[in-house]
């Protein structure tokens, strides 16, 4: 049978339903190749917080209030338990959290098509696959690349999932009884409340869900009773010995500084659409004023049968709202640039979600003409989703360069990490060591790195060869330049030393190097590679050596006093040896 054969016998209808498999599937195989490509399995900041947390399980000793225990500002309960379940039987091969995270998107976005097919009026089912695949790309974003490429940020992807869901329970899943809807809604809450702080939010979001549940008004008043009783109920278990984290801003600067904060809130609405400063704010009062006119138009119309649509939209909205306004309260404090955090992306995803689908319902609920629909509305909806496609690919473009730039940081403290038992005192009071790209506190990582060996996740070697001399230049000291002369420094002194490093003939070359002094069989600091260095590539016709230049500024203050040689040196991990780079410098300290 030839190709043209097969392709004739495949029907016109079969022949979209292909297509439109392949559109939505285009958004999480980017995701998934992201992850790949750029994801760093070593534990970064808040994960190596679980290592003490880990030991007390594997010892036996956990209780319940390990679990409950607070993490800056939140109670991670039900994260803690995922942890615990992913990280014992895979040894915390941290892979397993990131994809664990996209599991849970997959599952929002089914539960969000549902809601999407809710309602349709005047719309072929083509034309929703439309806004479909916008939530798709949405959901997906890579400019979330923070929580895309932190497997710790799990809890975001769950609350949202356990927001979204509780609006499928109590809006569409029509054939349960009003009262076990209402109760696995709460349970969805519940869960979300002590997966972090945000989650609470659930409970004030999902009240126009709550309302929609069919029953008179006494029952409708009555529900609701009960559910702001056991939100009250959560946020009181949530205070229990609760403390504030020294290091937040305070709390009424969004009242002191109400400009800053208005810039704040716009910002963190409107930056999963935008790339700079100026335009999230743009598109960020874009969306507020949309979501605001929304509210108004459903309160004003609440027995309509928009209304009765828009509903699951209104409660994804306002839990990405209150998140917005919860975290300009907490963090506007910061400065307006910090709402550009790319953690916030995926919560505030949510409310762009909301307005393209209540722009949708809104249109198709007041033009009743089909005629009509099809001649000027259809192609608005086509013009308004190339222009969000092209905001996408921009946040897109914008992600992966801020992900390279992360798994090139964390690839250099995963080295370092390995190499932990060569690296001396000294390391524990520099501020830029490789250490600190992975934990702000090098002595404690080193506390955890030994934890981590005693629970069996990690091995770390001891034994590794020191080779002076290797039958191929690995590197060399550029500056200070090969000089007999004796350079003479003060303890208080910085030495700048510049070179180049390279593993000859491998694909993954050297992304730091380790300085010694003497024949001293540890090191005391280090210096990142990562600078362009095109000469070394024309030298040795190789553009795998094209940023293989690195500068190191070296304190000297844990050198004893005395004359010193200087020595760079590269780590092999695949034969584990260090090999010294051509040259060293020779100092003086007095």
């Amino acid at each position: 049978m030839t190709i043209n054969t097969v392709i004739n016998t495949v029907s016109p209808k079969k022949s979209i339903n292909i297509f439109l498999m392949i559109i939505y599937f285009l958004p999480v195989a980017l995701v998934f190749w992201f992850m790949n490509t750029f994801y760093v399995n070593v534990p970064f900041w808040d994960e190596w917080s679980l290592i003490p947390f880990f030991e007390k399980i594997a010892n036996g000793s956990a209780n319940f209030a390990d679990f409950f225990s607070q993490h800056n500002e939140h109670r991670m309960l039900f994260p803690k338990m995922i942890f615990t379940a992913l990280s014992f039987p895979f040894d915390l091969n941290l892979y397993i959290y990131i994809f664990f995270s996209l599991s849970i998107v997959v599952l929002t976005f089914i539960s969000i098509h549902k809601i999407t097919n809710l309602g349709i009026v005047n719309e072929n089912k083509y034309t929703s696959h439309i806004f479909n695949i916008l939530n798709c790309f949405f959901l997906f974003s890579l400019i979330q690349y923070e929580n895309w490429l932190w497997g710790f940020q799990i809890a975001w992807f769950f609350i949202n999932a356990c927001v979204v869901i509780s609006v499928v329970i109590l809006v569409i899943a029509k054939k349960l009884n009003p009262n076990i809807r209402f109760l696995l809604s709460g349970l969805c809450c519940v869960i979300a409340s002590f997966s972090s702080a945000h989650g609470l939010l659930s409970w004030l979001a999902l009240i126009p869900s709550v309302l929609s549940i069919e029953g008179n008004t006494n029952k409708k008043i009555k529900r609701l009773g009960i559910w702001m009783a056991l939100f009250i109920v959560c946020f009181i278990i949530y205070t229990i010995g609760y403390q504030k984290p020294g290091h937040h801003p305070d709390i009424l600067f969004f009242l002191k500084h109400p400009l800053i904060s208005g810039g704040y809130i716009l910002t963190i609405i409107g930056f999963p659409l935008g790339t700079s400063l100026l335009l999230s704010q743009l598109i960020g009062l874009f969306i507020l004023l949309s979501f605001s006119f929304f509210n108004f138009y459903c309160l004003r119309n609440y027995k309509s049968e928009f209304t009765l649509y828009a509903v699951p939209w209104l409660s994804i909205g306002w839990f990405a709202t209150l998140f917005a306004g919860m975290t300009t309260v907490g963090r506007s404090g910061f400065g307006v640039e910090q709402a550009m955090a790319s953690r916030y992306t995926s919560v505030l995803i949510l409310l762009s979600i909301s307005c393209v689908n209540l722009y949708r319902l809104f249109i198709s609920h007041n033009i009743k003409d089909i005629s009509i629909t099809k001649i000027y509305v259809i192609p608005i909806r086509i013009f308004l989703s190339s222009i969000l496609i092209i905001f996408f690919i921009s946040s897109n473009s914008h992600a992966i360069a801020e992900a390279h730039n992360i798994s090139l940081s964390r690839r250099t403290g995963k080295t370092c990490l390995e190499v932990v038992k060569f690296l001396d005192q000294s390391f524990n009071d520099l501020s830029n060591s490789c250490l600190n790209l992975l934990y702000p506190n090098a002595a404690r990582l080193k506390d955890y790195a030994k934890k981590l060996e005693k629970i069996g996740f990690r091995e770390f070697p001891k034994n590794i060869v020191f080779q002076d001399a290797a039958l191929k230049s690995h590197g060399y000291i550029d500056i200070p330049r090969k000089t007999e002369k004796l350079l003479t420094f003060s303890k208080n002194d910085t030495l700048k030393i510049v070179g180049w490093a390279i593993l000859p003939e491998k694909k993954q070359q050297p992304n730091v190097v380790l300085i010694s002094y003497d024949n001293q069989n540890s090191f005391f600091s280090s210096g990142n590679v990562r600078l362009d260095r095109p000469d070394v590539a024309k030298a040795f016709n190789s553009s795998l050596y094209r940023k293989s230049g690195w500068e190191a500024n070296v304190s000297l203050k844990t050198i004893p006093l005395g004359e010193h040689f200087i020595k760079v040196w590269v780590y092999d991990q695949d034969f584990k040896q260090f090999i010294k780079l051509n040259g060293q410098v020779k100092i003086n300290i007095i």
